[in-house]
């Protein structure tokens, strides 16, 4: 009979014990690429989610305070509300912004400081930024699980696979790489909201051996499969958050191709584990792919083995209490600079586009 008392009880008990909730607020875009969910899965082990999301990137509205405010904490990831919601937000929060997402505003960022916020960091360029500022950082690198697939072989060529999205063009390929080195290029054309498509000739197509695809919606299955059907990935975009699809190319073995600047260039170096280009580059060495798409595994696989191991600590900082040194005097000069400083970068963009479009002839 105390048997199953005791059974009884340690059942109530735990049904008793309710996890925190937490306000996990997104960009809208990642509605699409779920870029957020890994950190989902890491904070759905202590934490109630419920998921907002901010559409202020495309004229829509930023997430209430009084919904942020209903749950234990918040966390953000890219999207941050204006100075003057975060002073009506009373819960803490953890930030995750993203470095091609940002601006580094003295001002901004000064004004952002005086509130009880944590910066989450996944790019050393915001590390070191905000080392300007007292805010509490927690410095991270994201990995993906490496792939178990076969390793690129040597005998098959140069096969280059590249997503254009508006910002690293066809062009600046065309630049860099001898289309005699390559075997096939996979070219799956998906640009970001406001993109164009390429202007291509047939020539182009000819000496590239190009392989066209153009769909508004690829199934993630069938993405890898065109990732996978090359050893070479060009990464899409000049500048990136945490870089998702070069992160995943590089646990898939890949030799990544992409703009020097961050994230990427903090993933991988020039004629080691990557090839990185500017606008001063002449042209890419092809010859050392197979050499280099071996290192970046090495190295994407290490990298993942840490990610294991610190990735515990996000839910721990966020429950880390923490209150921003400030006063109310700090709070209000901060906070009216940046909006004073908002007010300035609207009105220069109002003149430089709407009445200079309009005096032009």
């Amino acid at each position: 009979m105390r048997k199953f008392w005791l059974i009884d009880s340690i059942a109530a008990n735990t049904a008793s014990v309710q996890k925190l909730s937490l306000a996990f607020i997104d960009h809208s875009f990642h509605k699409k690429s779920r870029s957020g969910d890994f950190l989902r899965e890491i904070f759905r082990e202590r934490f109630d989610i419920v998921d907002y999301w901010d559409e202020s990137w495309h004229g829509g509205l930023t997430v209430s305070p009084d919904d942020i405010n209903k749950h234990d904490y918040a966390f953000y990831f890219q999207s941050l509300n204006p100075v003057s919601e975060l002073r009506k937000i009373k819960v803490p929060i953890l930030w995750a912004p993203m470095y091609d997402g940002i601006k580094f505003n003295y001002i901004r960022w000064k004004a952002i400081s005086q509130f009880d916020i944590k910066v989450l960091s996944f790019s050393r360029r915001i590390t070191k930024w905000l080392e300007r500022f007292s805010m509490p950082v927690l410095s991270l690198q994201y990995y993906a699980k490496p792939h178990e697939g076969s390793p690129t072989s040597s005998t098959e060529g140069n096969r280059l696979f590249f997503w254009y999205r508006g910002d690293v063009s066809f062009d600046d390929l065309k630049r860099l790489i001898d289309p005699g080195e390559i075997k096939q290029f996979v070219y799956f054309e998906n640009p970001d909201p406001n993109g164009q498509t390429t202007p291509m000739t047939d020539e182009d197509v000819r000496r590239f051996k190009i392989k066209r695809v153009s769909e508004s919606f690829l199934p993630k299955e069938k993405y890898l499969d065109l990732v996978d059907s090359a050893n070479i990935f060009v990464a899409p975009r000049r500048k990136e958050g945490i870089g998702m699809s070069f992160v995943e190319a590089l646990a898939r073995g890949k030799c990544v191709i992409g703009y020097k600047d961050a994230t990427l260039d903090e993933y991988v170096t020039d004629g080691i584990d990557g090839l990185l280009f500017d606008e001063e580059t002449k042209s890419l060495d092809m010859r050392r792919v197979v050499e280099i798409a071996a290192a970046a595994r090495s190295r994407a696989a290490a990298g993942y083995a840490t990610w294991l191991s610190e990735r515990e600590k996000i839910p721990s900082f966020l429950l880390e209490p923490y209150r921003a040194r400030r006063s109310a005097l700090s709070v209000a000069l901060w906070s009216t600079l940046d909006s004073c400083a908002a007010f300035y970068r609207k009105v220069r963009y109002y003149v430089s586009t709407k009445l200079w479009n309009r005096s032009s002839p």
